[in-house]
This record gives structure tokens, sequence and C-alpha cells, in this order.
């Protein structure tokens, strides 16, 4: 099988990459990328291609067997064209290039959607089509839902993944940057170091407690998109929606019952179920001294304003399909792995601090040359 793989230098796509790479029935993994790669593996063939431009889309030529599409813009942070470019664009483009594959043979694409697309839906986000998309205000949300979207609305043969919040391996819990669930215990720690820290007994927590926090180790996620390709049932179906979670797994109000404890001795979560938009910047920020924070950067408001929006208006999930493929057990409980979890937290800020002291030591010896 040749296999058409989008993202995969992201989190989920290295997990991805090595699953197939170590499969003997996948004989090669072609990865278009904007800047020029290599790669050691035989079984890889790097072409530069950027998905956003479709007169580069239009010269691709592939002869393989499958599209994995990973590929898209993660960051609350960043701004509305960025997030269209990546998320809406893209999908225009790769729908382009499968209705032009699948002309001569069957070329099925597996694609990560998310599932944020049923913020704000009102009511249990089956797996089935979107009737709506989430407000504009959540970027990301709003983007991904369009592109899902665009993709069950077409006729090519497609496979819709909407994967809960990625976090690291139940096995090691290794991660590569901090967002989602990371950046909540970033801001703890943040806390803790503030002078009266220790004397703190509630934090307060804009969110529905009765919220799904739908946690999903990536590891878990990369081998359902392996398992889908050979999947008997599914090369015969045409379009098929999966929610890729653990229903059972973890609720909003469990797991900041057990992170704040863990950084904050003393204190607790208290958590506001009902707050005007206008007062989530606020809020968002848990700290005594905001002026004084790091956290009062654009990027950083802009990520917590938009997680607490999730968890302001926590999205109702189910997964009766997903469970019927690929299994209950295939995306394990949070209480099975969380101290692996947040020991590959602690472990990648040991790196990172470690990696700034380099770089300190680097910038310093420069500074001794003559």
């Amino acid at each position: 099988m040749k296999v058409l793989l989008t993202g995969a230098t992201g989190f989920l796509g290295k997990y991805v990459l090595n699953l197939l790479l170590a499969d003997p029935r996948v004989t090669q993994v072609v990865i278009p990328t904007r800047v020029r790669r290599t790669h050691p593996n035989e079984k890889v063939t790097i072409v530069q291609l950027d998905l956003t431009d479709i007169a580069q889309v239009e010269a691709f030529e592939f002869d393989g067997d499958a599209v994995i599409h990973l590929a898209g813009l993660y960051d609350f942070s960043r701004t509305m064209p960025d997030n269209y470019s990546q998320n809406v664009v893209n999908m225009l483009n790769m729908i382009a290039l499968l209705e032009r594959l699948n002309q001569t043979k069957r070329v099925p694409v597996y694609y990560a959607s998310s599932y944020s697309v049923g913020l704000g839906y009102g009511k249990v986000l089956d797996e089935s089509p979107l009737e709506r998309v989430p407000p504009k205000q959540s970027q990301y949300a709003f983007t991904k839902a369009i592109a899902e979207k665009l993709l069950t609305d077409s006729f090519v043969p497609a496979f819709v993944f909407r994967l809960g919040i990625l976090v690291g391996s139940e096995t090691d819990g290794e991660i590569l940057k901090t967002d989602g669930p990371y950046e909540f215990l970033k801001q703890l720690i943040l806390i803790s170091k503030l002078p009266g820290s220790r004397h703190l007994r509630r934090i307060p927590i804009p969110s529905d407690r009765k919220g799904l926090l739908p946690l999903v180790p990536v590891n878990q996620a990369a081998e359902v998109f392996h398992q889908a390709l050979f999947h008997p049932e599914l090369q015969t179906e045409w379009q098929k929606i999966f929610g890729v979670y653990n229903t059972d797994s973890l609720g909003i109000a469990e797991f900041c019952e057990i992170a704040v404890p863990r950084f904050l001795k003393n204190a607790r979560p208290h958590f506001i179920e009902k707050l005007p938009s206008l007062q989530i910047p606020l809020l968002a920020l848990p700290a005594v001294n905001l002026i004084k924070s790091r956290l009062l950067r654009f990027g950083a408001l802009q990520r917590n304003v938009e997680a607490f929006r999730f968890a302001l208006d926590p999205v109702k999930l189910s997964n009766g399909s997903f469970v019927r493929y690929f299994g209950k057990k295939r995306i394990s409980n949070f209480r099975d792995y969380q101290e692996v979890f947040f020991r590959g937290f602690s472990d990648y800020l040991l790196d990172q601090v470690d990696e700034e002291a380099r770089a300190a030591g680097k910038i310093q010896a420069q500074g001794k040359r003559p």
C-alpha cells in the first residue's frame, strides 16, 4: 500500500509515520512539506508541496492507495486568516486532489477532525454530519467544522475522526509543546511561585463542572489511523464519522480536582459556571497579580480565552460507531495513566530548563570571544 501522509512532522503525525514505516504492508509513504526535507527511511518519499496553494496541488501526481490527512493548524493564538488558510483552504485543495485521484480508482482519505466542531451545538454530538458550525469567535473550532463539512458534503470516500484532546503517550507521557490541559498546569505553576500562594484556598475555574474532558493519548490516536487503513469493514464503506475519545474517561471537574492540589497543596478548584464572555479573559488568568504575570502576553491570553470557552460550553459526546468498529478500550481511561501524564509534563519542563541553560551558556561563551 502507498500512503500520502500530510502533517507528518506534527505531534500526531510522527506517531502515525512510525507505525506506517513499521508495517510491511505499507510499501511507500509520501510526505508533502513546504520546505525541503530528507528522511533516512527508504520507504519515505518527501515532496515539496504547499497544500494551501491550488496550483501546486493541481500539479501534484500521486498514484497511491490512501490519504491520511493530519495537516492543519492547532494554535489558539493565531488569527482567523491563519486558521482559515491552514484548515479550510487546505481542505478545499485536498478535496480537489481526491476528486482527481478517485476518477481512476478508489482512494479514501482518513481525516483528523476535532470534537470541538460540536462547540455550541446545544445537543449531544453524535457521529453524523454537522448541522451547524461553532461561533466564529472560536476560530479553531469554527474552521475545523467548515473543513469537516466540506469533506462530508463532497463525493469522495472519506473517514472523519473527531479527535479528543491529544496528550502524551500513555506509556511515557512525552509531549512536544504545552497546550490544552498542559497550559492550565503551567498557570498553576506560575501561581504557585507568587508570594503568598501557599495561603490560597480556592482557584477560580470558569467551567461547567459537568463537562467532559476527552483526553486521548497520542499513540492511541495514531493506532486508530493505522488500524483504519486496513479495517475490513471500512473497505466497502464510502463515508463514516468516528468520535475518537473515551466518554467514560474524565470530567473537567475531576481533572481540576486532581491537578490543582498537585501544584497548590492547600487550594481547591472553585467552578464558575455562569460567566459573561467579557469576563473570560480575567478568569482565564487565575493569578493573584495579573500585571506582573508573564501570562498577560496576548498569545497566552488568547489561548486561555478560547480554551475556557470550551469549558464553559462543554460538548456532550457519544461515539457508538467508534466503539463498534475499534473497541471500547481503544482509548484508555485517564485514571489509568494519570501519573505518566503528569510525569511527561514535568519531564518537558525540565527539558525546557536544560535547553534555556544551554542557550544561555552558548550566548555567554560567544560573548567572551575576542
